[in-house]
């Protein structure tokens, strides 16, 4: 295997890596068994966020009791909750049960 390209930042290390004829696999290079080694992917797909354009995108949920942040990559940028089936769909139940409520 030949390597092609290596970024280094601080602990994180990439490397895309030549695995024969026209086959490329993309992997971590530097020290054996860092603990720390599994926390790499979520540190890099972080600088990635940070740095490719796609910040204003980061939200918040609407949740009243939800401290997650999520990419919204809806079309319209309406997305409201970090999961629908989570966040979305208790706050829409609540709505609910509140206007059955409201009839009685």
């Amino acid at each position: 295997a030949r390597v092609v390209a290596e970024q280094q930042a601080g602990p994180i290390r990439s490397r895309s890596v030549h695995g024969g004829h026209v086959r490329y696999h993309y992997g971590w290079g530097g020290a054996g068994d860092d603990l720390d080694r599994v926390l790499w992917p979520v540190a890099r797909s972080a600088a990635d966020l940070l740095t490719g354009g796609r910040l204003g995108r980061v939200r918040g949920c609407d949740a009243g009791n939800c401290a997650w942040l999520f990419l919204d990559t809806s079309r319209n940028r309406s997305r409201r909750w970090c999961d629908m089936s989570v966040c979305g769909n208790r706050a829409k139940a609540r709505r609910h049960y509140a206007r059955l409520r409201r009839r009685i």
